[in-house]
């Protein structure tokens, strides 16, 4: 009768487990840390690395104008199941020409804007800025999110129809673009 009572005892508290990520983007580059309770564990760089997007065979894949509002309301409501515990945005716009310093401070300004409401942060720290001296813009990025292991399962189950359905969209999008016919199989053209 006893591991019937632990097992689930067991499974409840591996559930409740808080587990979040860390992300920051500065001069050194990108950072990404997993934090497992109150473990830090570094994802992302691991080491010095060549640019994986260097090879001749990379071919780009990139999303349409008409995916962005699927993908806006998949992260609209993820971010539901989500808490934000730190957002910080520092970003300085500059340029060689004071028209472009001012072009690039307001389409940040503009994004800014329209996807700030939509994260509640425990923390918030944004500051935007114009810099008509130097000649590349700075930034830096911080986001903590914070959530447990059972509202993944619930994100992956509610949210992942919709990914899926994006994926269908532009899968049919490109079968009808090419008539229906077999697509190229790029798998048989990789030199291995």
């Amino acid at each position: 009768m006893l591991p019937y009572l632990i097992i689930p005892a067991f499974s409840a508290l591996v559930l409740l487990i808080p587990i979040g990520a860390d992300l920051s983007y500065d001069s050194d580059g990108l950072s990404v840390y997993l934090r497992l309770w109150r473990k830090l564990i570094k994802l992302f760089p691991k080491k010095k690395q060549d640019n994986l997007f260097s090879g001749k065979n990379n071919k780009k894949h990139g999303l349409s104008f008409h995916d962005w509002p699927d993908i806006i309301t998949t992260v609209r409501i993820a971010l539901k199941h989500i808490e934000v515990d730190k957002f910080m945005l520092h970003y300085t716009a500059s340029g060689a020409d004071p028209y472009d310093a001012v072009s690039r401070y307001g389409k940040v300004y503009a994004i800014v804007n329209a996807v700030y409401p939509l994260i509640d942060a425990k923390e918030n720290d944004v500051v935007i800025k114009t810099d008509f001296e130097k000649e590349s813009s700075i930034i830096i990025f911080e986001i903590k999110i914070n959530t447990r292991i059972y509202k993944l399962f619930e994100i992956s189950f509610s949210e992942g129809a919709a990914v899926l359905k994006i994926f269908l969209n532009r899968f049919i999008k490109h079968r009808k673009a090419n008539h229906g016919k077999q697509t190229k199989r790029y798998d048989a053209d990789y030199n291995v």
